[in-house]
């Protein structure tokens, strides 16, 4: 439940991010502000939280099998390979997590940036794109009668290829900061909720630091319209973002994500 109201309170400042990632025009905070009020104005203030029905149906599913993913994974290494050192456990354990919840639950992870990349305010992407989960749905469902599993999961590898690392990070270093507080003395088992939250924040930033331009790329195969007869190689958009907006442009919204870390 808390999850749930963190991303709903988080979608205005996602969806926005998301259509910066997906287009060309550079990121700052004060047209971010003025492009929210443009689909305020000519959406309502709902348009802000287009998508988050699809973000929801997916954090909880995702949250559950990752965690629970890492839990089996991490008992199977303690007991079959504790000759590694702890921290490479923690980062498998985390890759092969995030990995089995990204496979379960991608298509709601596409069907997300469709959403949110859809109509007026989101011209980086399909203008007339899906406008609600069901939509969605229908245009994949669609898609795979035409040609298969590319539709649902399209750009599922490097999907993989950003979330697998992510998760690593983001266990490895979340245990090193937990454990470090602990025995270092900076933290005490009495405030053991807030330190958790605070490691938690910190290695979830770390991780987003380590894959941000892999999602930008991502979202940006994501955002092809689903009609389209060939979508583009992962190499050809990350080429066309760097030559037409240099590195800078690989990090577009990175802002947006130390603001949602807390």
């Amino acid at each position: 439940t808390a999850g749930a109201v963190a991303k709903t309170l988080e979608a205005p400042l996602d969806r926005v991010k998301v259509i910066y990632q997906v287009d060309s025009t550079p990121f700052t905070w004060t047209h971010a502000m003025s492009r929210a009020r443009t689909m305020v104005a000519e959406d309502g203030w709902l348009s802000l939280f287009r998508g988050n029905t699809a973000q929801l149906a997916r954090i909880v599913p995702n949250a559950a099998i990752n965690f629970a993913a890492h839990d089996l994974v991490a008992e199977y290494l303690d007991e079959k390979a504790n000759n590694l050192p702890l921290a490479a456990r923690h980062w498998l354990s985390g890759c092969v997590a995030g990995a089995v919840a990204v496979l379960t639950t991608y298509p709601l992870e596409l069907a997300r940036v469709r959403i949110a990349v859809s109509g007026r305010g989101g011209r980086g992407g399909d203008e007339h794109g899906p406008a609600n989960l069901k939509e969605a749905v229908r245009e994949m469902t669609q898609h795979w009668r035409r040609g298969g599993p590319r539709g649902p999961f399209a750009g599922v590898g490097l999907t993989l290829a950003g979330m697998v690392p992510y998760s690593g990070v983001t266990w490895a270093s979340y245990e090193w900061l937990r454990s470090h507080a602990y025995s270092s003395g900076l933290a005490s088992k009495q405030s053991s909720d807030r330190t958790n939250a605070v490691c938690g924040a910190l290695a979830g930033l770390l991780g987003q630091t380590v894959t941000y331009p892999i999602d930008t790329v991502r979202k940006r195969l994501q955002a092809t319209k689903q009609s389209a007869t060939k979508l583009p190689s992962t190499y050809a958009v990350t080429t066309e973002v760097l030559a037409t907006e240099g590195v800078r442009g690989l990090f577009k919204g990175y802002s947006v994500n130390i603001v949602k870390a807390p």
